[in-house]
């Protein structure tokens, strides 16, 4: 089953691996989630969305960042004003969001199948 989890993608680097301590959480799955439907959205938005406080999400944002699931791209270009963030996902954080939310669906549904069958 251990060896199940473990998935890697074509070029043999692991992009889900449930044994590290660097494994992804629900959080990440939802923040992931998020910023799929909407990239412009604000740290502070997105903490509130997600009921997490907002140096936590600053902590998870600059962790994706850090493992090459995210993008920044500043498109303020004005000098003097707010500087606007878009929170891009990449291939790889795509991937990630993908497999999570399939382990998840996988689980909840063997889950329900199980209570069925007592």
């Amino acid at each position: 089953m251990q060896q199940e989890l473990c998935k890697t993608d074509i070029e043999g680097e692991s992009f889900l691996n449930l044994n590290s301590k660097d494994q992804l959480k629900e959080e990440v799955f939802y923040l992931l989630s998020e910023l799929s439907k909407s990239p412009n959205i604000t740290q502070r938005q997105l903490s509130s969305k997600l009921n997490i406080s907002l140096g936590k999400t600053n902590y998870l944002l600059r962790k994706l960042i850090k493992k090459g699931l995210i993008k920044v791209k500043n498109f303020s270009h004005r000098p003097g004003k707010i500087k606007k963030i878009k929170y891009i996902l990449t291939p790889k954080g795509f991937k990630e969001k993908l497999l999570y939310g399939f382990l998840v669906f996988f689980i909840e549904k063997s889950i329900r199948n199980m209570r069925n069958k007592c």
